[in-house]
């Protein structure tokens, strides 16, 4: 009998390890932004498998963006939140600084508006002001979750305290 392995055999030249492993992402754009967005808030180690050299532009964005593993490095108190049958909600601390991290992961095979009281996340707090992490984008103040996702993608926002009105006094 022949023993057969599960581990390829090593390749010798750099053609024969490109037809043994293609360049390809092995996700399309939103499961692979959503992996990366649970395994940020979840602190799991970020590692990569591949040709770092023939890596795509936008799975290098994935890799480097700064705000996101920011999430993984610098976070704790991870947690799922909430949990329905067609979402996740995930939440984490800053080490340093105040606020929250939140991930919200659409897991249905169609699109859908997930929308949650703050409170119904365990949040105290009557508004945050929202940063979507991957778009490097301020999205202003909001009093509740309410996004809308496509199938299997995900959001991640840091969710810090509004400024102070400058025109209240102390006892307003």
């Amino acid at each position: 009998l022949t023993a057969i392995s599960p581990i390829p055999a090593v390749t010798t030249t750099a053609a024969a390890a490109e037809a043994a492993f293609p360049a390809e992402p092995a996700f399309a754009p939103e499961p692979a932004r959503s992996t990366i967005t649970l395994w940020s808030i979840a602190r799991s180690p970020l590692m990569m498998g591949g040709n770092l050299t023939r890596t795509d532009a936008f799975t290098e964005s994935l890799l480097t963006n700064s705000e996101v593993l920011a999430v993984d490095q610098q976070s704790e108190g991870s947690h799922q939140a909430l949990r329905t049958e067609t979402t996740a909600i995930w939440l984490s601390r800053p080490k340093s600084g105040s606020g929250y991290y939140l991930a919200a992961f659409n897991t249905s095979n169609v699109s859908q508006i997930v929308t949650h009281s703050w409170k119904d996340l365990g949040l105290e707090g009557a508004s945050f002001q929202v940063r979507d992490l991957w778009e490097h984008k301020d999205l202003g103040s909001a009093r509740r979750l309410e996004v809308t996702l496509k199938p299997h993608s995900s959001v991640l926002y840091r969710l810090t305290a509004p400024p102070q009105d400058a025109a209240q006094g102390p006892g307003s």
